[in-house]
């Protein structure tokens, strides 16, 4: 017996076939918005991971033996021109070859929030020079260059000329004030030349002196923040890819 479709079957179908073939676009719009935030969202995560440096440990800086017992600027924030380097290379050289006092400045990015710089500079300088005969003549210069933090550790023979008052203010009284102006090559030169004046004998010339001037709104642009641009293009790429769904969708008929 021949199959028949009633009318009111017949049309019930087709309503559903209908309902079907306006929902095949709406569905395929929406799987394309969903992949476009999520690729958004990806590179939002990537501008803020890279924007941000991870907090160095003592553990992180390489061992003296692998930079080299003559090099006595390590640079691991890539803070320093050429030039600089150049010539605190050749000042603590000369100092050391002179006066038999070791110098070295090591430059990081950002170390943890939960260890102070005198103490991250502690190990690091117990690392390097592992005995208290070999420390005896030797201190260490940190300077961590994205949150703006110093601190100077001196062997046992330095400590009659350079007193923990006058370790303290080299630290934050003549290398962090440039430095928390990026002024990284400025921070690195005043803070030697104050060191070599001092274990050369000589008397402390003391920290710069700052000169008021008239106050002029010179203030930089402040940086884009990453973060706050990929929240912007994501908000941007939701809203255009909300509406048109929710538009085509609602002007389809509806049986």
């Amino acid at each position: 017996m021949e199959n028949t479709l009633t009318p009111c079957r017949s049309m019930k179908d087709f309503g559903l076939l209908r309902r079907r073939n306006a929902l095949v676009p709406w569905v395929r719009c929406f799987a394309a918005g969903l992949l476009a935030v999520t690729w958004s969202l990806a590179m939002v995560w990537s501008l803020a991971m890279g924007h941000a440096a991870i907090a160095m440990e003592p553990a992180d800086v390489p061992a003296l033996a692998d930079i080299g017992q003559q090099v006595w600027v390590v640079d691991l924030a890539d803070a320093l021109s050429a030039s600089t380097e150049t010539e605190l290379d050749r000042t603590l050289s000369t100092l050391a070859q002179e006066t038999g006092k070791e110098v070295r400045l090591l430059a990081v990015q950002r170390i943890d929030f939960g260890q102070s710089a005198t103490d991250f500079a502690k190990e690091v300088f117990g690392d390097w020079f592992p005995t208290a005969d070999r420390q005896r003549d030797r201190l260490l210069l940190l300077l961590a260059t994205e949150d703006y933090r110093t601190a100077l550790v001196a062997g046992e023979n330095l400590q009659g000329i350079l007193p923990p008052a006058t370790q303290i203010s080299i630290a934050q009284e003549t290398v962090l004030p440039p430095a928390q102006k990026a002024q990284f090559n400025r921070a690195a030169l005043d803070g030697m030349a104050r060191l070599e004046a001092i274990l050369r004998g000589n008397p402390d010339p003391g920290p710069p002196v700052v000169v008021t001037a008239p106050e002029v709104d010179s203030t930089p642009p402040k940086p884009e923040n990453p973060l706050n641009t990929g929240l912007i293009v994501l908000a941007v790429l939701v809203v255009a890819t909300v509406v048109p769904m929710v538009t085509y969708y609602g002007t389809q008929p509806r049986d």
